[in-house]
Formats: C-alpha cells, sequence, structure tokens
C-alpha cells in the first residue's frame, strides 16, 4: 500500500492496522482496501460529491467492504444498506459505525447477488446503487440490478474490459452512461480506477 509519511503499526496479536482514511478506520490484514492512500481519498470525495448531487434518499451499496465508501455515501442518505461477504471486513465496519455513531446505515454479511435477490422478492426500492466489484465485475449481479430500477448507479471498477460489459448492459437496460471519471490508483502502470455514474431514461 501506499501511505503518506506518518505512523502505521500493527497490533492485537497482529490482526488490526490502523490507517486513516476519511476518519478514524481500522483494517482488518484479510480484508481488501484500496492500494493508494491519496487516490483512495480522491475516490471518496468524488463518490461523496456525486452521491450529494443525487439527492438520494435511500441507497444500496453492494461489494462495500469495510465501508471504504459507506459512510461517506451515508452522510447523503436516508438510508443506506451496505452489503459484503466478507464478515471480518463488516466486523471493522460495524467497528467504525460504533464510533461515529451512524443510525441510518445498515451492514449486512452477505453475497451481493444474495441480498439483490431478496430485494427484489421484497419489492425494496432504492434510489441509488452504489457497486465496487471485483476485476471480474458484476454481470450476475447487473441483471438483477436492473430489475430493481434504481434512478442513478454509481459503478466504481478497476478493469475496463468488464466495466464495459456491465456498462453495455446497463444501457441496454434503460440506463444513461452520464460521465466515467478515471483515476489513477496505479501510477506508472496501465491499470486505472474509474468512477462512472448512469441515470435511469
Amino acid at each position: 500500500m501506499l501511505f503518506p509519511d506518518e505512523e502505521v503499526f500493527i497490533y492485537r496479536n497482529q490482526e488490526f492496522v490502523p490507517v486513516s482514511l476519511s476518519g478514524k478506520s481500522l483494517l482488518r490484514l484479510l480484508s481488501f482496501v484500496q492500494p493508494n492512500y491519496e487516490q483512495n481519498l480522491n475516490l471518496q470525495k468524488l463518490v461523496s460529491s456525486l452521491a450529494q448531487d443525487l439527492k438520494a434518499r435511500t441507497g444500496l451499496e453492494l461489494f462495500s467492504g469495510a465501508g471504504n465508501l459507506s459512510f461517506e455515501l451515508a452522510k447523503f442518505s436516508e438510508k443506506l444498506v451496505a452489503v459484503e461477504l466478507n464478515p471480518s471486513a463488516i466486523e471493522l465496519a460495524e467497528i467504525k459505525k460504533t464510533e461515529l455513531g451512524f443510525n441510518n446505515l445498515q451492514f449486512l454479511v452477505q453475497s451481493s447477488e444474495s441480498y439483490l435477490n431478496y430485494a427484489h422478492k421484497q419489492g425494496l426500492n432504492f434510489d441509488l446503487i452504489v457497486l465496487d466489484p471485483p476485476r471480474t465485475g458484476a454481470k450476475k449481479e447487473i441483471e438483477k440490478i436492473v430489475q430493481l430500477k434504481p434512478r442513478a448507479i454509481i459503478y466504481i471498477s478497476c478493469e475496463p474490459t468488464t466495466l464495459a460489459r456491465d456498462i453495455k448492459k446497463l444501457i441496454s437496460s434503460g440506463y444513461r452512461l452520464e460521465k466515467i471519471i478515471p483515476l489513477d490508483m496505479f501510477p506508472q502502470t496501465f491499470h486505472i480506477e474509474t468512477v462512472s455514474l448512469l441515470s435511469k431514461n
């Protein structure tokens, strides 16, 4: 990972690394974290700005990890549900949630696909869906996201090929690509992080 010049140390049986990301946070060594500290702050600010402009009352975040974006999103939502399969990541997110006092944020240990099936069966509605999937993208999840008909979608990706595949599906399902914003999360490499905003036609 790339950190600014500050003390980073391991404690609690070499299980946690304390790192400042948008305030206090803890990162379990087995949990995913963006590799570039400064650009991750830019990512948080960008997603936060988009969410604020959208004025979405209800939000769903898929592949939420330990809450890297969740707390920024929750600032501008009446209710945010954040879904992550890794229980260690959710444990850390719950610690930070308690520290920061967010009452409008719910973390769930569940696969994104499973929760989307549940949400569809229950007739749940979300103004905004945010997803930050692995490099393989979100092919199965996209098919289920369109069934929920969110007003807007923010898609964070580190793999242009799977992003293109998934955006193509969203466009064919009635969404319009408003913008794609690149972030140089991996300097001096050909890899690129992107934030895409789509809205319902």
